[in-house]
């Protein structure tokens, strides 16, 4: 199941890698605004492409292995 998981606003990049991403991330994600499921990457700052990346190649991993 793929679903669109980035959103733009004017002042944010809306992430939305799921909760279990967020609990495993918690701290990387200490400068960023959370919630339940999603974090806010302001534009005011450097957006962390990087973070992004293997967030995502981490729920990937999440999800192939619950489907294996």
């Amino acid at each position: 199941e793929f679903r669109r998981v980035l959103f733009r606003s004017k002042q944010h990049l809306g992430f939305y890698p799921t909760p279990s991403a967020i609990t495993a991330f918690q701290e990387d994600l200490q400068p960023y605004k959370t919630s339940k499921g999603a974090v806010q990457f302001p534009f005011a700052q450097p957006i962390p492409y990087e973070l992004i990346a293997v967030m995502t190649a981490w729920r990937l991993a999440e999800v192939k292995n619950k489907h294996a």
